[in-house]
Parts: C-alpha cells; structure tokens; sequence
C-alpha cells in the first residue's frame, strides 16, 4: 500500500448492535459485506471491521464474542477484495484471529494500553498496526478531568507506545510495510518517521480536539 503519496480513506465497518453512528445496522453477515462493498465502491482505501463499541460508557464485549462478530466478515470479504482489511480491536487473541482470518492491520484505539500483546500478534504476522491515543476505558473515559496541554498527552502518550510496539518487533516505516501509524501526533517530524496521520483522540474534550486540529 503507497503511504505517504496521498491521503488514504478507511471505511469503519461497525458490526456491533451498539455503536454511535451506526450500531446494529451492519450486523448481519451480508450487510456487512454489502456495506464494506459499497464503501470500496466509493473509493474507500482500506476497511476497518469493529466487533466493540468503544463510545463513551460501552460496555465491553467478551473475547468469544468479538471474534464471532469480526471474523465471519474479514473471511468473507478476503475473498472478494484485495483491498486491505483492517480489524479494530484492543485484544491480541481477536487480532490474532482477525489476521490469521486475512486482515493486514490491527487498529487498536487504547495504542497497546489495554493489551500489549497485540503488538506481538503483529510483529509475528509482519502486519500493519494503527495506534489511537485514547485515555481511561470506554466506560469511563467521559469522566475524566481535563489535562493541562493535550497536544502534549497525546504525544507522550504515542510516543510510549510506539517505543513498546518497537520493542515487541513491529517494524516502524514511512514507505515500506508493515506500517506503524500513530493518529494525533504534532511533531510533523514524528509523523514523516513512523508514517502517522492526524487523528482522532478518544476521551478529550470536544474543546480540545477543535484546539488541536481535531473533530
């Protein structure tokens, strides 16, 4: 996959009953193959399949689970498109489930916080990895006190886990793959070194996303 040529477009495929934007609507295997269909159609770049919601106060799914709702997906569109499917979870047993089920990226929104392992999962299967900087859980994320300087949470917190995904042997490079991409990083030099993009992050606030650039 070119990086860093031109901006690339992930299609969110929530196969959950309780996402924000679009839970339950994509919960069947077929509509979720037509959704991610249709998404390519329209230009999309890469598909993400979630089997959790991590909206503020979603309550967490069990590993069993997530992989029933995410694999079915991710084996039935690698055969029906060559283009990369990426599987947002924050658990290694489902990331390994999700790669060995023809997925090339693991999207992990708590950026190994929650499991470390999952960086092992991808170094193993010479896999993408996507980093989000997120703060607290789902469940509690929308409680926590507003910090002093988000850019600079959001930094160091990436840069922590960059090094930890680094140490576990996920490979870090603008042009080659597996890509190591970190979302909300301000350090434009940071960002040309490990192939990031601006992001989301989860868990601030809506005052602070807008002052950093962010929606």
């Amino acid at each position: 996959m070119p990086i860093g040529q031109r901006t690339l477009i992930m299609g969110i495929l929530n196969v959950t009953p309780d996402s924000f934007s679009d839970g339950g609507q994509f919960f069947t295997l077929d509509s979720a193959v037509a959704r991610a269909e249709q998404m390519i159609a329209e230009g999309a770049d890469i598909i993400d399949v979630g089997g959790e919601s991590t909206r503020p106060g979603g309550e967490p799914v069990s590993i069993e689970e997530e992989i029933e709702r995410v694999v079915p997906v991710i084996k039935a569109l690698a055969v029906r498109t060559s283009t990369p499917l990426s599987v947002d979870t924050t658990k290694s047993e489902v990331a390994r489930a999700a790669l060995d089920a023809g997925a090339a990226i693991v999207n992990d929104i708590s950026a190994l916080r929650f499991d470390f392992y999952v960086a092992d999962a991808v170094a193993r299967a010479g896999a993408g990895l996507v980093l989000m900087h997120s703060r607290g859980t789902p469940a509690t994320m929308h409680r926590l006190p507003p910090v002093a300087d988000i850019m600079e949470e959001v930094t160091h917190s990436l840069r922590a886990s960059i090094n930890m995904a680094e140490r576990r042997g996920v490979k870090a490079g603008f042009r080659g793959s597996p890509i190591l991409e970190a979302s909300c990083t301000s350090n434009p030099l940071d960002r040309a070194r490990h192939g990031s993009q601006a992001g989301c992050s989860f868990g601030a606030r809506a005052k602070d996303r807008v002052g950093s650039g962010r929606t």
